[in-house]
């Protein structure tokens, strides 16, 4: 007979109905947790077994090829049983295809992750750095005369053997990634009069192939500070410019302007960008505070004319103009001039 404050496990043993490690001997935990995982796995083994679970995953198989190549794209790890019950677990579902989605958003073609024509080692290491000095140069507007670059993460502790340093100075001489100069880039710097200074970062970083450039142009009035990521297949991000945190690949022509936070002036360059039968295809806006200082970065389809960049210098709080071209091979000195905006 059962006593009073008492209850009866599956396994037949009692125990008493007090919280878990309370009252109970050690014995008596470890059969109810043998039974209750016995059931379970019970249960999960029936799953898979049933037609149901056979249906989900020879789906799962003929997406991925191959079931090691499936559980790898889903992300799993451990046992193949615990994998098998992820496979066809609907409650991970939404968030396997969310990975997916993810994944075929940062790479759209196969260039994307085998990197572009360049000189080596490295997609990510080398011709990644070389877009990053280039997308540097590009927005300085000029080879700079000084350049302090600062590596963090495994550009950091590798940059001198991948060659990042020599491909960073690459892209600040205005060399693209396949250009055969690339190699001899920090001593073509020096010989042409290039202050370099390399050394690694310090504080947080936003992705482990990060560098910060600090550029100074040769007058010594013109700096830029930018912060790029390097995020495989030549792919990049510049996520940070003179202190506002931005956002963009560098794939396409993009145009940064800076501007007073006020009213009317996004709606000013777009309908300027409109008339000139330029698409956006991306926008964002980036400020200190409110009422202060703002950055427009709008990326487009196509390039953009001189005269464009000289109108939207010319339009009403708009402080400062920049623009980039990285498929643009005519180099620095065929680049558009930067337009001083209005005070």
């Amino acid at each position: 007979m059962k006593a009073a404050g008492e209850t009866t496990c599956n396994t037949g043993r009692r125990r008493r109905s007090k919280p878990w490690g309370q009252g109970e001997s050690l014995r008596q935990k470890d059969l109810c947790r043998t039974h209750l995982w016995r059931e379970f796995r019970g249960r999960a083994q029936a799953r898979m077994e049933s037609p149901k679970g056979k249906l989900a995953e020879r789906e799962a198989r003929q997406l991925s090829g191959t079931k090691d190549r499936a559980e790898e794209s889903l992300g799993m790890g451990g046992t193949p049983f615990f994998r098998r019950i992820l496979l066809l677990c609907p409650f991970f579902r939404p968030l396997q295809h969310s990975r997916r989605r993810r994944m075929a958003v940062r790479f759209k073609d196969v260039f994307s992750i085998i990197g572009p024509a360049m000189v080596g080692p490295s997609s990510s290491h080398t011709a990644g750095a070389a877009r990053i000095g280039l997308a540097g140069r590009r927005l300085l507007g000029e080879m700079p005369q000084e350049a302090k670059i600062s590596f963090f993460g495994s550009f950091a502790a590798t940059y001198q053997g991948h060659g990042t340093d020599t491909a960073v100075t690459g892209g600040l001489m205005g060399f693209h990634t396949d250009d055969p100069r690339l190699p001899d880039s920090v001593e073509l710097a020096e010989e042409a009069g290039m202050d370099l200074v390399f050394q690694e970062g310090k504080g947080l970083f936003p992705h482990p192939n990060t560098v910060r450039l600090d550029l100074t142009a040769a007058d010594g009035g013109r700096k830029l500070s930018l912060l790029g990521t390097s995020i495989g297949g030549g792919n990049v991000e510049v996520v940070e410019v003179n202190g506002f945190a931005v956002k963009f690949s560098c794939s396409y022509p993009t145009l940064l302007i800076r501007h007073r936070d006020q009213p009317g002036v996004i709606a000013a360059l777009s309908a300027a960008l409109q008339e000139e039968g330029l698409n956006i295809g991306g926008l964002s806006l980036s400020r200190m505070e409110r009422q202060g200082e703002a950055l427009a970065v709008v990326e487009l389809d196509a390039p953009v004319q001189a005269g464009l960049m000289e109108r939207i210098g010319r339009m009403p709080h708009v402080l400062q103009t920049d623009y980039m071209d990285l498929n643009d091979d005519r180099g620095n000195d065929d680049e558009l001039p930067d337009a001083e905006g209005t005070e």
